[in-house]
């Protein structure tokens, strides 16, 4: 099985990349800013291919020539960085995956998998669990941009039989998480006690989000050996 991945030198990307080459599988890492200090140790087990997702012949060219058998979409503009530019994060992430789906549909790749996130449900009520019956109601421009995406794969696979699952992550988290956006003031709450320092959240303590540590993350797709979904 040979897999690629985009945004596969990122935080959620390079635990993909370490799960699936436990695995034994080939992994192909797909970045616009390919960065390798959270691989730095596999770099002779991946092959690196610096692309953008707004390309689409790259992308099928790095698809084909690899034979890449899975695509793992992980790559997008992010929350924070969406609502600041709204344009950019459309074309970034809506025009991307489906540069993505054409280019695996065209190639014949068998499955793609998308990196969504609950932020396509939009506000929840505080103490509900959220499941999948619940209505999507986004109401960020990231949100809305992975609804989007959702539709797009749903779409193509009623219609090319093209095998897509979504997986809707929370706020995920775990070693080498890079330090941006809500995941600040977390990280110091759970790296300052460790260096013998006192951590804040300024917003106080009835802030909820759903967290999720990333080796519980089904970061593949599939169920977990374990068997958590």
């Amino acid at each position: 099985m040979t897999t690629l991945i985009t945004g596969g030198t990122g935080f959620v990307g390079s635990w993909m990349t370490r799960e699936l080459l436990s695995r034994g599988e080939q992994v192909v890492l797909y970045d616009l800013y390919p960065r390798t200090d959270l691989i730095y140790d596999l770099l002779d087990e991946v092959t690196m291919v610096k692309g953008d997702l707004l390309d689409f012949g790259n992308l099928a060219d790095a698809l084909k020539s690899h034979n890449v058998d899975r695509v793992i979409h992980a790559a997008s503009f992010l929350g924070f960085e969406s609502q600041a530019r709204p344009p950019l994060a459309i074309k970034v992430n809506c025009e991307g995956t489906a540069n993505v789906l054409e280019a695996s549909r065209v190639i014949g790749v068998r499955r793609v998998v998308f990196t969504s996130t609950q932020s396509v449900y939009g506000v929840t009520p505080i103490g509900q669990p959220v499941t999948e019956d619940d209505a999507p109601n986004p109401t960020t421009v990231y949100g809305a941009t992975k609804r989007m995406c959702e539709w797009l794969g749903i779409n193509y696979s009623t219609n090319y039989d093209m095998d897509f699952i979504a997986v809707r992550f929370p706020t995920v988290y775990g070693p080498t998480k890079l330090g941006r956006g809500w995941t600040v003031p977390l990280m110091d709450v759970v790296e300052n006690p460790v260096a013998g320092m006192s951590a804040t959240i300024a917003t106080g303590g009835d802030v909820t989000q759903e967290l999720l540590y990333v080796l519980d993350a089904p970061l593949s797709g599939e169920r977990m050996p374990h068997g958590q979904w």
